[in-house]
């Protein structure tokens, strides 16, 4: 296991539905022994919740969450829940995990139509990490879709990496994390032509991987986990893009991926047992669980190719 994993900042966003806003705010402070303020008087309507530490905790609306009503009577759109996190470090799991576990007692539930995103600090990161990313990513999206059951909200909400965007980064001889900027805000990155913006909603942020966010605000975003409260998948999901974000900083290997094709749904059982342990480094009891989840969709896929 890499030092770095437990080192970096994190956030996440996780959409749900079932309990209202307020439900959710009023759970998250009971947990923090704080209170929740709000809502704002934004379309949003967010509420803060300010931990020990002064870090902002918020539970705000969502306009593309289909609800249901779970508990309570109240109109329908109160029932369009995003949590957000504030930068969290490893140790902050736990209270994480307290929190998700506490919106499912209450009611809370996941929808096709919610997500979770994941946010990596980039302070670490260079030109040279974030096009191993790309990389990895693009030569591995395959499976990472398979293994997390992404279904249709790639074709919309985190869209594959395009094998132009590589190309074009691996082309660069001197690649700097301006020429990313300019690589990512091309063409290049399906076919985008909006040029550098920065601006929050910018089309291209609906990737599993998105640079955007790191040219906007400073963190890799992983948009490709579908919408769940069981908090040991939620755990999972943290650790593996910790230890992704971890392995594209300090690989000092130059990396060439086997061509997946004609690969077994057995095969990618196996292929993905060797990212996790023996490239990301989640060996050991510590990642137990982790591999369970990142793995278990895959293997369901073998049994049934199996016993076809």
């Amino acid at each position: 296991m890499s030092e770095l994993l437990k080192k970096q900042k994190f956030g996440v966003e996780v959409e749900f539905t079932g309990i209202t806003r307020t439900m959710a705010a009023e759970a998250v402070a009971e947990i923090l022994g704080s209170h929740a303020a709000g809502p704002d008087r934004t379309c949003y309507r967010t509420y803060t919740i300010r931990d020990s530490k002064r870090r902002i905790w918020k539970v705000m609306r969502d306009s593309s969450i289909c609800p249901v009503r779970k508990a309570g009577r109240e109109l329908m759109d109160e029932y369009r829940v995003e949590f957000v996190t504030p930068p969290l470090n490893y140790e902050d799991i736990e209270t994480l995990q307290t929190i998700i576990r506490k919106f499912k007692e209450l009611g809370g539930v996941p929808h096709s139509s919610c997500g979770i995103h994941i946010h990596v600090d980039g302070a670490n990161h260079t030109a040279t990490s974030l096009r191993r990313l790309v990389n990895f990513f693009f030569s591995r999206q395959e499976i990472i879709y398979d293994a997390l059951a992404v279904g249709n909200r790639k074709d919309r909400w985190c869209r594959p990496v395009c094998k132009d965007l590589l190309d074009t980064m691996k082309k660069e001889k001197d690649l700097d994390t301006r020429k990313v900027e300019e690589i990512w805000y091309s063409s290049a990155n399906d076919q985008y032509h909006g040029g550098i913006d920065h601006s929050h909603y910018n089309s291209t942020r609906y990737h599993a991987l998105n640079l955007h966010s790191f040219f906007q605000k400073g963190t890799v975003e992983f948009r490709l986990f579908n919408s769940t409260l069981h908090a040991g998948k939620i755990k999972a999901y943290i650790q593996f893009v910790l230890a992704l974000s971890a392995w594209s900083i300090e690989s000092s290997d130059k990396i060439v991926f086997r061509s997946m094709n004609g690969y077994t749904a057995e095969k990618k059982v196996t292929l993905m047992y060797n990212i996790l342990t023996n490239r990301l480094g989640l060996y050991g009891d510590e990642f137990k669980t982790c591999r369970l989840h990142m793995m278990k969709q895959l293997r369901k896929n073998a049994e049934a190719s199996h016993a076809a």
